[in-house]
């Protein structure tokens, strides 16, 4: 289901929300649309990697806050594969 919401503090706290439960958003940047999910949510990425279209084997980026715990693992790409930071 694709739902667009307007700017606004309950729309950031809904987009929050749906990175915690797995979904994946589309956000505009400065010069293109992002698409993001939660990095340590191996379902969410899986859906990323299927709205992408993109080859498993292809890691993608990853941004992540300063103050990451030590044992977090990031899933960049599958086929049985774990990044860990």
């Amino acid at each position: 289901m694709v739902e667009i919401i307007t700017k606004s503090q309950s729309s950031l706290e809904k987009a929050i929300a749906l990175i915690k439960n797995g979904g994946v958003i589309v956000f505009p940047t400065d010069t293109v649309y992002g698409l993001i999910c939660d990095a340590t949510n191996k379902e969410a990425v899986q859906k990323l990697f299927q709205i992408k279209k993109r080859d498993l084997e292809k890691p993608i980026p990853v941004f992540v806050k300063e103050n990451i715990e030590d044992n977090t693992i990031f899933y960049t790409k599958f086929k049985g594969i774990k990044k860990q930071i």
